[in-house]
């Protein structure tokens, strides 16, 4: 049997919590449905996941109202999280990517530092939901913790052995 480590709905822009709510209810019908028809073909999924591309603030901490469903979510690079909303979040099981625009300044990276320090204070394993991309750019990925939305509905799959696929297309 293959096994899909990832299988991540990424979702559309979101304006209200009305449209945040709708969206996370779309995404977890989507996954299981697809879920249940990758287990008909004999794959198993590891994790099925949610990347939002990226929230407002209020936005972002209306996902503590989902966290710890059996469904990993991203709030996607948001801006205006403050280090106690990040600490929050992560905490509660919600990934949150912070994207770095280009040019990284000694002060900046600092605050960095005491954004990571400050989950870590509180749980060690939270910090794992944290990433810090200084790429500068959006770019789309399955993997956690640096997940975000392009802003449109997509699904993305990685699998937890690669190597396997290969042998099972022979």
């Amino acid at each position: 049997m293959l096994t899909i480590r990832a299988l991540t709905y990424f979702t559309k822009r979101i304006h209200s919590q009305s449209e945040l709510e709708e969206e996370y209810y779309e995404a977890e019908r989507t996954l299981n449905t697809l879920e249940s028809k990758l287990i008909e073909y004999g794959f198993s999924v590891f994790t099925k996941r949610i990347s939002f591309p990226g929230l407002t603030r209020d936005l972002a901490l209306r996902l503590l109202d989902y966290a710890g469903r059996g469904i990993y979510i991203s709030t996607g690079y948001s801006r205006g999280l403050a280090r106690e909303n990040i600490v929050e979040l992560t905490n509660s099981g919600i990934y949150t990517p912070i994207l770095h625009p280009t040019g990284l300044s000694l002060e900046k990276a600092e605050e960095y530092v005491e954004i990571v320090l400050s989950v870590v204070r509180r749980d060690l394993v939270a910090a794992t939901r944290i990433s810090l991309g200084l790429h500068g750019e959006d770019f789309v990925t399955p993997y956690y913790p640096d997940s975000s939305s392009p802003g449109n509905r997509l699904i993305g799959v990685s699998l937890l052995y690669p190597k396997l696929l290969l042998e099972y297309l022979k």
